[in-house]
């Protein structure tokens, strides 16, 4: 899932946004999470870093673009960047925080989306590891972001991914040291859920994108909320 912040002063423009990047996910809105901010100020308030990209207008009342950017830079080194101004000079600003793009308004979807496809090349370079798991006899290569979750029962771990299953030799604990730092959160002494793929909070368990639901007590399942909370940037 993309979580992205647009900075907007101008409400329709930041609607504008709000359309663009449901399009790209193509209306697929477990795809993206999307906050709106008003301004510079209300982004940087309280800021922890939980978006994978920033959507700046450059031209803000209370705090432009470019300085928002270089505040939340010194704040979070590695999320995505990329401007949105009314005044096409302004592409040549910016360098310094290593924005992907700059998007002259009105915005058009095609040079949108060349910049959300950017985006999404340097945000999954960055995001998640690869394991080398068992497929009976072979081992292979999976991306860490398309785990659902790990489960240990009886000394075996079990790495669930839609509806395939992988094994691998050691310890949940191990497993918790390397993935925890992606996105992953160890709600009990059986299973190591990745954040993204938690569908819904149900009375019995955890209900994962893949269909299966998972046991959690409700002291454990508000740890977890906690983590979604922070994963999500939700305050």
């Amino acid at each position: 899932m993309m979580r992205i912040a647009v900075v907007d002063d101008d409400e329709k423009d930041a609607a504008r946004v709000r359309d663009l990047v449901d399009k790209y996910y193509q209306g697929d809105s477990s795809q993206y999470a999307l906050t709106v901010f008003a301004d510079g100020e209300d982004l940087l308030c309280d800021f922890k870093p939980s978006y994978d990209m920033v959507l700046l207008d450059i031209e803000m009342e209370r705090m432009d673009g470019l300085t928002c950017a270089r505040r939340l830079r010194r704040l979070d080194a590695d999320v995505v960047i990329a401007f949105t101004t009314n005044m096409a000079q302004y592409a040549a600003a910016g360098y310094d925080v290593n924005a992907v793009g700059y998007l002259v308004k009105p915005l058009r979807y095609y040079s949108f989306a060349l910049v959300m496809g950017r985006a999404e090349e340097i945000i999954q370079s960055k995001r998640g590891v690869t394991l080398w798991l068992a497929d009976g006899e072979d081992r292979v290569a999976v991306p860490s972001r398309q785990i659902d979750y790990v489960e240990v029962r009886k000394h075996a771990l079990t790495f669930h991914s839609g509806q395939k299953a992988y094994g691998a030799r050691g310890s949940l604990k191990e497993y918790a040291a390397q993935l925890c730092e992606v996105n992953f959160y160890q709600c009990n002494r059986y299973y190591l859920v990745n954040l993204e793929r938690v569908q819904a909070m149900r009375e019995g368990g955890l209900l994962m994108r893949n269909g299966d639901v998972l046991e959690a007590s409700r002291r454990q399942k508000s740890g977890l909320m906690q983590a979604l909370n922070d994963y999500y940037g939700i305050r």
